[in-house]
C-alpha cells in the first residue's frame, strides 16, 4: 500500500509503541489520517478523534508517528528520550503512597 510518517525534528527518540492492526490504510486516506474528525466509518459509528488526539500529544511532547501500510496498518509511535530520566521511579512514601497522592 504504502507508508506515511509524521516527523517532528528530535535529537533522539525510542520506539514507544509499536501497533499492528487492522485492513491496513487505503493510500488516497493516508494524508487525512490525522485531520479531526476524518472518519471512514459510516455516520454515527465514529467521531475520527481518536488519531487527530494522539497526533497532538505526541506532536506536543517532540516524538512522531510512523505508519507502514502494506496488508495491514502499523504505527509507531516514537518518543523523545529525555536525559536525567534512565531508571526514575515514582517517589514513595513509607506508607506505600506515591507523590501523586500527597
Amino acid at each position: 500500500m504504502g507508508a506515511a510518517a509524521l516527523t517532528n525534528s528530535s535529537p533522539a527518540v525510542e520506539p514507544a509503541v509499536i501497533i499492528t492492526d487492522g485492513p491496513g490504510i487505503p493510500p488516497d486516506d493516508l494524508p487525512r489520517i490525522f485531520d479531526p474528525l476524518f472518519t471512514t466509518k459510516p455516520v454515527g459509528q465514529g467521531t475520527g478523534l481518536g488519531l487527530a488526539v494522539v497526533h497532538g500529544l505526541v506532536s506536543q511532547v517532540g516524538g512522531a508517528i510512523e505508519i507502514i501500510c502494506d496488508g495491514g496498518a502499523h504505527f509507531d509511535i516514537l518518543l523523545p528520550i529525555v536525559e536525567g530520566t534512565a531508571g526514575l521511579q515514582n517517589e514513595r512514601d513509607p506508607n506505600g503512597a506515591d507523590s501523586s497522592d500527597r
